[in-house]
């Protein structure tokens, strides 16, 4: 299996250096993205060829396929169905473009939207663009402000550029005639015109051998400390859990005398630090969402929680529930706390807004899908959301006053809005899935994860 992976992601590095002429966009499910033409499919596969390569691919590492149209036919077409002074749509289509590798037309549509917006921040960033005392500059701009030219295609620092134009080469800190590059290239360096071995060069200027390399006690010092710190901060990185089992089953977890049943399915971790979705559907164990799919495909823990009682989610019996599943999770399995998702759909995406905006130093990012946004934003941080919404769903007009409730308690909120009813949106998923990618719990979180951790849960019956 990792073997074909491999090389399905070699031949997609292929398919990007190629010019295609006619072209299909196959989406995997591993992230990847094939262009090509498809020649062959039946149940089990698809045959893509582009200029002399030839790549099958089975049908179960297939996400989504756009067919037919080359990535510029479908820029053409989508560009005519936007207004003129449409900059949301034009960013949308510069990031489609990237995702798929067409850098130089993504480059394009976030120099369209820089036209219609000046100070759109998003496209700035994707362009490599750099804000400096209230202006964006170019890369090629900050380049020179901070004292560099380009000699040959390449940047280098003013004061280099005259050695290398009088045919010097560098060699670690020193300048070096290209005649003498062998002697260091043997491990000699010059001082004070004599050649002697690179140790008692670098001795001889007071430095010290950290980690392979050659720094001052002070740097070696400081790097030490960074060390034991990051050492210290690693071991917070994960709950550090055991003894769950591998595969999928389900077990009930005990809340305030309710049976919580919830299926797991996890994948054989080997105790290494991996992420946690939980997911929550008003009906049952959130079968309903290809989000799950998704994430267990990437190798996550997912839980899907049955609803207390048999019934709807409430507040707060319901954010119980789910923190407890969480903290059980978290005690049988090396989670990585910095990974930690939450999502559902319609009663399930409502008690995501409510358990989320009081636990954002918990869940990196929450996704809602059909669901109305309630609760309030307690904890420090604001754990950011993706919301999905349709114009012909029953609860539509309250999504947009929620998705305001949000951003306004200081959320950051990607939303959606589609077609079709109070049903699940397999696009809305996809989106979803790659908004959680780009989001971890910042690292000062974690001290509160800790003195959570550290709380003794008082046991049923202990108080008389």
């Amino acid at each position: 299996m990792i073997s074909r992976l491999l090389g399905i992601l070699l031949l997609v590095v292929v398919f990007f250096s190629c010019c295609v002429v006619a072209a299909d966009i196959i989406y995997l499910n591993t992230g990847g993205v094939v262009k090509g033409k498809i020649v062959e499919e039946n149940d089990d596969e698809l045959v893509i060829k582009s200029r002399g390569a030839t790549l099958t691919i089975p049908h179960d590492d297939v996400d989504y396929i756009d067919r037919g149209d080359t990535p510029e036919e479908i820029l053409a077409k989508q560009v005519k169905k936007l207004a003129p002074d449409d900059v949301a749509g034009r960013y949308e289509l510069g990031v489609w473009l990237q995702n798929i590798g067409e850098e130089e037309l993504a480059s394009k549509q976030f120099e369209s939207v820089l036209k219609l917006d000046p100070n759109h921040e998003d496209a700035h960033r994707a362009l490599g663009h750099v804000r400096r005392e209230g202006k964006w500059l170019t890369r090629a701009q900050t380049m020179r402000l901070d004292g560099y030219v380009k000699y040959k295609g390449k940047w280098h620092k003013k004061e280099d550029v005259e050695k290398l134009k009088a045919g010097y080469v560098k060699a670690g800190d020193e300048w070096v005639k290209k005649e003498e590059l062998q002697k260091v290239k043997d491990g000699y360096r010059r001082y004070k015109g004599e050649w002697i071995p690179e140790e008692e060069y670098y001795k001889k200027k007071g430095l010290v051998k950290y980690e392979g390399k050659w720094v001052t006690p002070k740097e070696a010092e400081s790097l030490r400390r960074k060390a034991q710190e990051a050492k210290k901060k690693k071991k917070r990185l994960s709950s550090k859990g055991r003894g769950g089992r591998a595969g999928r089953f389900s077990i009930n977890i005990p809340v305030e005398g309710d049976q919580i049943r919830t299926v797991f399915s996890v994948p054989n971790t080997g105790g290494r630090p991996t992420p946690l979705l939980v997911w929550l559907h008003p009906d049952g164990a959130g079968e309903v969402g290809a989000l799950k799919g998704y994430a267990s495909r990437a190798g996550w823990i997912v839980v899907a929680p049955y609803c207390p009682n048999k019934s709807w989610w409430r507040y707060p019996h319901a954010t119980k529930a789910v923190m407890k599943v969480v903290e059980e999770v978290k005690k049988a399995y090396n989670v990585d706390l910095r990974r930690i998702y939450m999502g559902g759909f319609s009663g399930g995406s409502t008690t995501t807004s409510f358990v989320g905006r009081e636990f954002g130093n918990v869940f990196a990012a929450c996704g809602m899908h059909c669901g109305v946004v309630t609760g309030r934003s307690v904890s420090e941080r604001k754990a950011p959301f993706y919301v999905y919404t349709a114009r012909n769903d029953h609860l539509y007009k309250q999504y947009g006053d929620g998705v305001k409730t949000l951003r306004s308690a200081g959320h950051e909120v990607k939303f959606k809005f589609g077609e079709g009813g109070h049903t699940p949106n397999p696009e809305a998923f996809k989106e979803n899935w790659a908004f959680f990618q780009k989001h971890k719990l910042p690292l000062e979180c974690l001290a509160d994860v800790d003195q959570e951790k550290k709380k003794e849960p008082e046991k049923e019956g202990a108080k008389k």
